[in-house]
Order: C-alpha cells, then sequence, then structure tokens
C-alpha cells in the first residue's frame, strides 16, 4: 500500500496492523476520536502519515520496543510498557 505524507485521524488507522476493537461513538465524542486497538506481537518497519490534529497514545498492556526517527534522521528507542502516555504531533511522516 502506498503511504501518503498526510492523512485524516479517521483514516491514519489504515496505515497500522491489527483490529480496533473500540471506536468512542454517540454525542459524548462529537470533538474527539478515541480508538482503542489491538496489536501483532511482532511488527515490521512502515512509514506512518502524519495528521493535523495533535494524537495522544496510551498504551493499556503489553510492552513494546518502539523505533522511529524523522525521515533520513537517526533511529530513536523507547521502550512502552502499560500506563505510558504520549504525545504525538508533527506535519512530517514518521
Amino acid at each position: 500500500m502506498e503511504v501518503p505524507p498526510r492523512t485524516s485521524a479517521e483514516k491514519h488507522r489504515d496505515y497500522f496492523p491489527g483490529k480496533m476493537i473500540h471506536l468512542g461513538e454517540g454525542p459524548a465524542w462529537q470533538d474527539i476520536l478515541v480508538e482503542i486497538h489491538t496489536r501483532p506481537p511482532v511488527g515490521n518497519t512502515m512509514l506512518i502519515p502524519a495528521v493535523a490534529e495533535p494524537q495522544l497514545h496510551w498504551q493499556i498492556s503489553g510492552r513494546v520496543l518502539c523505533e522511529d526517527r524523522d525521515l533520513g534522521g537517526e533511529w530513536n528507542s523507547h521502550q512502552v510498557e502499560p500506563g505510558v502516555l504520549f504525545l504525538i504531533n508533527t506535519p512530517d511522516p514518521y
């Protein structure tokens, strides 16, 4: 699948492996998009398109070694475990 440099928050999920198991819907969710996903235990390198809105990620269960970088930049490694909350706010794919 070809990955665009940017996409909408609603289409962002199409670029991740795994399954969405919950979507916040109804009047309480008009101004925020909330999704809960399961991810496979092992993932491959992938390019993730940027979205205009800041993204708040909360690791609910499981541990993952996340490696990311700016395009052409140095790799950063992050151990993500349950309870970790992080913010992604970038105009560039990552």
